[in-house]
């Protein structure tokens, strides 16, 4: 998983006021299944659940798919960025 503390695994949110989330960058590189993809997007859901739009390509063909946090793992080149809430 990639969140920084504060959530617990079953979701529920924690009162604290410097609450952040760390995700995988856009257009960076990760393990997506057996694939490698880039993310194309990140969507952050209730519950702080977060899923990945994820982009690769096999010989000519495009494919894409939504996967969630726990599908997607890091390569060496993987870059996250932190996000903040109130």
């Amino acid at each position: 998983m990639n969140r920084t503390a504060h959530w617990p695994s079953n979701g529920e949110q924690v009162a604290n006021p410097s609450e952040s989330l760390t995700v995988y960058k856009i257009g960076t590189t990760v393990i997506a299944g057996s694939v490698t993809a880039m993310v194309l997007q990140v969507n952050i859901s209730e519950n702080h659940r977060v899923q990945y739009e994820v982009v690769w390509w096999t010989a000519d063909e495009r494919k894409s798919a939504w996967v969630s946090e726990n599908e997607v793992k890091p390569t060496e080149h993987s870059e996250t960025v932190s996000m903040g809430f109130k």
